[in-house]
């Protein structure tokens, strides 16, 4: 099939980064390819997992393109791979711990459709439970956006309604689901890879909005995140905080990054 017939039948990409999700990530192929909404292609990359998640793709789900990295490149340089392979008209990434009810795709393909300005849009992230997860979308996370998360926390509130209401324009969605029209991935590029895991995400949804596009959360649109990371998993946190300093290094200039480095030592 060539390249125009793909155009055709409105096909949309998802690709997907595995490392030892196990059981989840077939839950994720299910769900993701168990559909007749909207055409799907399913790209995994796999970043050199020990748990032979991604060799059992090849005979339970045969339509699964899989390319495997020989080592853990982090999550922006294996989802690089899987979106330069995606043939779709739309492009999305989808954590292997996402389940995607049956007309999820189909309505935030319709959105994109209805909002030529938009290009890219998230839905909320629901745990197990049927909660509302934080950070299905956020804001630019400079200091004072910092500062106001923080003393809310203590206070026990939050900046943002994670579920429910009307569509609306953000900064940034999460990468954990995350789908994007073909036009905005080849105006913006691809993810930065200098993040190897956490703010890959912020980063291009930022670039996205230099370039004119808009990005919207759209509630309305649910799916289901088995797992959030616990902030207190030291690698994980480690991994965070460097992301941090690399978008600040990026965006902030020396300054600010200055000042995060000296805030982030003290949590030390």
């Amino acid at each position: 099939m060539s390249d125009g017939d793909f155009s055709s039948n409105r096909l949309i990409s998802l690709v997907v980064v595995d490392f030892n999700a196990g059981p989840a990530l077939e839950r994720c192929l299910e769900s993701a390819l168990q559909r007749d909404d909207v055409p799907t292609e399913v790209i995994v990359v796999d970043n050199a997992s020990s748990d032979g998640s991604a060799v059992a793709l090849a005979t339970r789900f045969p339509e699964v393109r899989l390319l495997q990295n020989a080592d853990n490149l982090g999550f922006a340089a294996a989802a690089n791979r899987g979106l330069a392979a995606a043939r779709g008209q739309w492009i999305g990434l989808l954590n292997p711990d996402v389940e995607i009810p049956a007309d999820a795709l189909s309505t935030l393909v319709a959105f994109l459709d209805d909002h030529p300005r938009v290009g890219a849009v998230g839905p909320a992230l629901i745990g197990l439970d049927g909660t509302p997860q934080p950070f299905s979308y956020g804001g630019d996370p400079s200091l004072t956006y910092l500062v106001r998360r923080g003393w809310g926390r203590l206070r026990g509130q939050t900046l943002h309604q994670w579920a429910g209401g009307d569509a609306r324009t953000v900064d940034w969605v999460s990468g954990a689901c995350l789908i994007a029209r073909r036009e905005a991935w080849e105006q913006v590029g691809w993810l930065d890879d200098g993040y190897f895991l956490y703010f890959e995400d912020v980063d291009w949804c930022r670039r996205c909005r230099q370039q004119g596009w808009d990005v919207y959360f759209v509630p309305e649109v649910e799916v289901t995140h088995l797992s959030r990371p616990s902030y207190a998993d030291l690698a994980r946190r480690q991994h965070y905080l460097r992301g941090l300093q690399r978008y600040y290094q990026k965006y902030y200039g020396a300054w600010a990054g200055w000042i995060l480095k000296t805030a982030l030592l003290r949590q030390k």
